[in-house]
């Protein structure tokens, strides 16, 4: 007799996200005769972690579909929440859920405090670091992303990107040597 129960397995896209999933595993279909996935978590170390539903929230694309997501602090406090796209990679598609790829999102400080929108892909994903210091902002526009920042821990910028015709363009790029150790 076999029975259907919940399974997971490490993402072979990023190796910080575990896939779960139910089904028999007599096939390589995307159903409960192979690997039915239903869920995402991906974990962020001392940043906390996200999870998303691999459900469609009904808004699909030729890329894949959207669902909904939230994501906490290291200390079960509400991150961000949101829509976020799901791709697929290989065969059969595994789920590859892209929270930068956003189609509505609220992102909040580590006091709580909203921070910062996304509304049908337009406006700014911004997240923070435990310690209260940013992390990321990221421009979006009609879907597309325009312009992102990245900072250290300690508040340093580490890269500025553009994005021109969907391509990345890098601005700047540095090491925060505090981070690193190399005073």
């Amino acid at each position: 007799m076999y029975y259907l129960s919940p399974k997971s397995e490490v993402s072979t896209v990023y190796s910080g996200m575990t896939l779960h999933y139910y089904g028999f595993e007599f096939s390589n279909s995307n159903d409960i005769w192979g690997k039915k996935y239903y869920k995402a978590v991906c974990a962020e170390g001392d940043c906390g972690y996200y999870v998303t539903s691999l459900y469609s929230a009904g808004i699909e694309n030729e890329n894949g579909f959207y669902a909904p997501y939230k994501g906490f602090y290291a200390n079960g406090q509400l991150k961000e929440e949101g829509e976020i796209l799901v791709e697929s990679f290989g065969l059969p598609g595994k789920p590859f859920p892209d929270r930068h790829n956003v189609l509505n999102g609220k992102y909040y400080k580590p006091d709580g405090t909203l921070g910062s929108v996304v509304s049908q892909g337009t406006g700014t994903q911004t997240l923070w670091y435990p310690n209260g210091q940013m992390q990321w902002e990221l421009e979006l526009l009609d879907g597309q992303r325009v312009r992102c920042k990245q900072f250290s821990e300690s508040g340093k910028l580490i890269s500025k990107v553009e994005y021109i015709d969907g391509k990345e363009v890098y601005l700047e790029t540095e090491k925060d040597s505090s981070e690193s150790g190399n005073d």
